[in-house]
């Protein structure tokens, strides 16, 4: 694909010296498909990162100092562990109690108005994600 680039050039006053910067910018429209294909891996990764914000919130609140992150891995001390367990699953159950799919969909569809017209999102079962709370394995 070739690429559609323009010529721009910003003019700044730094003291009395007007210093010139040209560069190239991408002309290109955006891609509707690349848009709509990319959409959602990154509504999913945002619930990610969420969760991932959630947790050190409340290991903070919980008296755990360091914590480093990497994507979806906590690092901390050994003895912290269950610790980061018990914040991850009640941070999980906390963000999934709220209805996400059509809670994006109605912002969605008040930002779009009449210009479209979204589907209602697909029916849930019956699952309680409070059950997290209690599960041995959500967190590894």
């Amino acid at each position: 694909k070739k690429e559609k680039l323009g010529s721009a050039a910003v003019w700044t006053a730094v003291g009395d010296t007007v210093r010139f910067v040209r560069y190239r910018e991408d002309q290109a429209a955006l891609s509707i498909g690349r848009q709509a294909n990319g959409f959602p891996p990154n509504f999913i990764h945002s619930i990610d990162a969420a969760l991932l914000a959630g947790t050190v919130v409340r290991l903070r609140e919980r008296g755990v100092r360091y914590v480093g992150t990497v994507h979806d891995a906590y690092l901390v001390l050994a003895s912290q562990a269950p610790e980061v367990m018990r914040a991850v699953r009640a941070e999980a159950a906390a963000i999934f109690q709220v209805d996400l799919l059509s809670k994006l969909r109605s912002e969605l569809q008040n930002d779009l108005g009449d210009r479209a017209v979204l589907p209602a999102p697909p029916e849930y079962g019956d699952f309680d994600s409070r059950e997290v709370l209690r599960a041995n394995h959500f967190v590894s």
